[in-house]
């Protein structure tokens, strides 16, 4: 028994991205404005493994792009002079291409592969702190929910959770 391989409490995929804030009210210590951005992440040759009845069997290997695009509402105020703590929300659309070869008990190996998008919402935390010349060092909480049709033979991908973002950000 292979297990049930369509859901992961524990995946993890580095990503990059880039954002942008731009105020349209607000005052020296606290703004309100509109925020957009990116991530895209790829993690590659991922495998399961199944152990029992005395041996080991690679279950599944697996490739994954995920490219992203973000909008939403930000606010941000300072806290002191060098602090500033902000948030946000809004909508996403993610693209994602899975390819997955796994060990069928009927078929032997099989592949599967599929490709489309999926609508989202998001919602983040954050801090970051005042270095020199306007650069800023943070870390970000960010939450998020999609459903992607990949079509095919791979059928859905529904992805959720909590992300932790390091951030450098400069100000213009």
């Amino acid at each position: 028994d292979t297990g049930d391989g369509s859901s992961s409490d524990d995946a993890t995929m580095p990503l990059l991205g880039g954002a942008v804030q731009r105020p349209l009210r607000g005052s020296d210590r606290a703004h309100m404005g509109v925020e957009g951005g990116f991530l895209f992440g790829w993690m590659g040759n991922v495998e399961a493994v199944v152990v029992g009845s005395g041996g080991i069997a690679v279950a599944a290997d697996n490739d994954v792009f995920l490219s992203e695009v973000f909008a939403g509402l930000y606010a941000d105020t300072m806290l002191g002079d060098k602090l500033r703590v902000y948030g946000g929300a809004g909508g996403l659309l993610d693209w994602a291409i899975v390819d997955v070869t796994f060990n069928d008990s009927v078929f032997g190996y099989v592949s599967a592969s599929g490709s489309g998008f999926g609508l989202g919402l998001y919602t983040r935390a954050g801090f970051d702190i005042l270095l020199q010349s306007g650069m800023r060092l943070g870390f970000c909480w960010r939450w998020f929910d999609t459903d992607l049709d990949l079509g095919g033979d791979v059928g859905d991908l529904e992805l959720d959770g909590m992300q932790y973002m390091l951030t450098f950000t400069k100000s213009m």
